[in-house]
């Protein structure tokens, strides 16, 4: 068509003008986008597709036409193309969509066409009666946009000359080397240091337990790690501080029996001066008035002994309750120990044990065996620390599981300290991670992890200075990681939502007491001093502190799980001294009236509790120190005071718990964004998991 044609009348069906192009005649090779009518046609015969009749039988389909559409300016229809030649004599404005016109057989085993075989057609003909509708990309416009199909990994780039053949030449060869010559900082060398940052540089964010974990793992690979912590010393809920002076005291979780030995041996941590000394004793409840004292060995016989005192039925079921426990951790621990995939969903279904304790309650699968409040109470006591939930709650049979398969399949977890402390694992794992080339700063605190076009780029301290990675680990809490350090700005609805409704239940309280000597609770000695100390006479004590904290209010008979570190490491408190240490758990965050006006009233229910499980303890307390659920998540990042990062029930474990690169099957929204703290798979405790199965995401990519 020339420029000088008279334009069609309006409400014929001709040619739109798309964009305008650079000159308002044609290049050779350019083309204008025009729209073409729908045209009914019958598609190719279908063969072994009874939905379209017999075969051989022709399948009316409706086609339409594909164009781009113009985002801005100008309207569509007004006027003729310009500069649109005639095609073989054809009307300029009469292009319509045409026939597939007969292609050349392919090679191969579609060679036959669509007769060949009677395999799927993989999507070459339109399914039943469907309708094809038009597609309307837009058209493209200048400017910079993101590829949303970008591969995940980043790609080399070379941002000096390109690469000549003279850079391939052999040694000794005419000519000179690529870099020959040249100082470290030329070009080359620039590109070369600026790649290996972007890509090889790994900075953990935390340095808790697990961040020191990664941290080491990662740099005994080879990689380029930064471990960034903001407060002044290492190890997170597992520090130890002198909450009393004179006196090492545990601010949070100080049982490493869950931790994994292969990890220990990996970093050699024996190596790095970490001494552990396990408790003779896993868990025991004090006799009051009205009942007896119950005492958990970690060996099977010892423990059928004492409960033979108590109750001949519970001392007859206690075998075989911690052989079937056996079963059960040993089918569940390889799913705690590396990556979830979608296959480990078969070896739940062929353990129906293991799906009725992801749905039933402690209270009733316990009742079923035992008998004595007591043995009740103390088990309770072993599975629900931390948890928020009480013995009644549907899938609170799961944390006795957990605790059970990353402590030995074979037994209750025994409980085990670290010589001086839970700081000392803090420091060995600190002291390994540095020996393999670690890079540990303190006081630094991240305010922001960089994302660039949907991948991490680096992170940007409190004081303003930003550190380039190609990857980022963060050891802190869900909410905190994308919620404060990406931003919700930068996610998806749906998965603010997700991260919103994530239950954080399950605060605690730490009470320190320095004591003249060794409390008396009635009917222990010292060797079960040594373990957890449950202070409930049964079940329903448990449920009922569960249930004051729902509403807000502290409960009438707090929930206490005493220890006593000094009995077996004698250096943690001044000679002669002794230091227990009351957790309270099954607290509110939000309590009603505030914490301020709460905290007196806490430490007389706490102090009331103690006097009625050891009499006199009142007189031998000299000093003491209280931390608050407060004071959790301030001083150590722990939302909501949740010492598990997140509530330990069956709706937040496994594949609906966020694991190292993805949640509940999806992507995280950040790539190169990896998690490894307590808030993801498998769990919270010391157990050093989140962060090693982090650490071997990364190095797998």
């Amino acid at each position: 068509m020339h420029a000088g044609a008279r334009p069609p009348p309006l409400g014929r069906d001709h040619d739109r003008p798309g964009p305008r192009l650079r000159r308002p005649r044609l290049r050779r090779r350019e083309v204008r986008r025009l729209l073409g009518t729908t045209v009914h046609r019958h598609d190719h015969p279908v063969r072994s597709r009874p939905g379209h009749g017999a075969a051989g039988q022709a399948c009316p389909v409706l086609l339409r036409a594909v164009r781009a559409v113009r985002t801005g300016g100008g309207l569509l229809g007004r006027g003729s193309a310009r500069g649109v030649r005639r095609c073989r004599g054809a009307h300029p404005r009469r292009v319509r969509a045409r026939h597939r016109g007969s292609d050349p057989a392919p090679a191969g085993a579609r060679a036959a066409g669509h007769r060949g075989d009677r395999r799927h057609p993989r999507g070459q003909h339109l399914p039943r009666r469907a309708a094809a509708v038009a597609v309307v990309p837009a058209a493209p416009r200048p400017g910079r946009r993101g590829l949303p199909d970008a591969v995940a990994r980043l790609l080399p780039l070379r941002l000096v000359d390109a690469v000549r053949r003279r850079h391939f030449r052999r040694p000794g060869s005419a000519g000179r080397a690529p870099g020959a010559g040249r100082s470290a900082d030329s070009r080359h060398g620039r590109w070369r240091r600026w790649g290996d940052a972007l890509n090889g540089r790994v900075a953990v964010v935390g340095g808790g337990h697990n961040g020191l974990v990664a941290a080491a793992l990662l740099a005994r690979s080879g990689r380029d790690v930064v471990l960034l912590e903001a407060r002044p010393e290492l190890g997170g809920l597992a520090s130890t501080r002198e909450l009393i002076p004179g006196h090492r005291v545990d601010a949070g979780s100080h049982d490493l029996g869950m931790f994994r030995r292969s990890v220990m041996e990996e970093l050699e941590l024996g190596a790095h001066g970490l001494e552990l000394i396990e408790a003779p004793a896993v868990a025991a409840v004090p006799a009051t008035a009205g009942s007896s004292a119950v005492v958990l060995w970690p060996e099977v016989g010892r423990t059928v002994e004492g409960l033979g005192g108590v109750s001949r039925r519970d001392a007859a079921a206690w075998p075989g309750f911690v052989f079937e426990l056996a079963e059960r951790a040993a089918a569940l621990e390889p799913l705690l120990s590396r990556p979830l995939e979608l296959g480990d969903m078969g070896r739940l279904l062929i353990a129906p044990e293991v799906l009725r304790a992801l749905s039933s309650s402690l209270d009733e699968s316990l009742r079923e065996r035992f008998e004595n409040p007591s043995l009740l109470a103390g088990l309770c006591g072993v599975a629900l620390p931390a948890t928020g939930l009480g013995p009644r709650a549907n899938g609170t049979g799961w944390p006795l599981l957990f605790h059970c398969a990353l402590g030995g399949s074979d037994r209750l977890a025994p409980v085990v300290r670290a010589q001086g402390g839970a700081g000392a694992l803090a420091s060995a794992l600190a002291a390994s991670a540095a020996a393999s080339g670690a890079e540990i700063r303190t006081g630094a605190a991240v305010s922001r992890i960089l994302v660039d076009s949907g991948r991490v780029a680096g992170v940007r301290l409190a004081d303003g200075e930003r550190i380039e990675a190609g990857a980022v680990v963060s050891t802190a809490t869900p909410s905190v990681t994308f919620l404060d350090l990406i931003g919700a700005a930068l996610l998806e609805p749906r998965f603010v939502r997700r991260l919103l409704h994530v239950k954080y239940r399950g605060a605690a309280a730490r009470l320190a007491l320095s004591l003249d000597g060794l409390p008396a609770f009635r009917g222990l000695e010292r060797p079960a001093l040594t373990g957890r100390i449950v202070l409930a006479e049964q079940p329903d004590d448990i449920e009922r502190a569960a249930d004051a904290a729902k509403y807000g209010r502290l409960p009438d008979r707090p929930w206490i799980e005493a220890a006593l570190p000094t009995a077996l490491d004698p250096s943690l408190a001044p000679a002669g001294r002794h230091l227990l240490l009351a957790t309270v758990h099954h607290l509110p965050f939000d309590l009603e009236g505030g914490w301020e006006a709460g905290r007196p009233q806490l430490l007389a229910r706490v102090a009331d509790e103690l006097e009625r499980w050891a009499p006199g303890i009142g007189g031998l307390v000299r000093e003491h120190a209280l931390l608050l659920p407060t004071d959790f998540e301030a001083d150590y990042g722990a939302t909501a005071g949740g010492l598990h990062h997140g509530e330990m029930n069956p709706s937040q474990s496994l594949w609906l718990r966020p694991s190292a690169s993805a949640w509940a099957g999806e992507p995280l929204p950040a790539s190169g964004l990896w998690l490894g703290g307590a808030g993801c798979h498998p769990g919270g405790g010391l157990t050093g998991l989140p962060g090693t199965i982090a650490a071997v995401s990364l190095l797998r990519g």
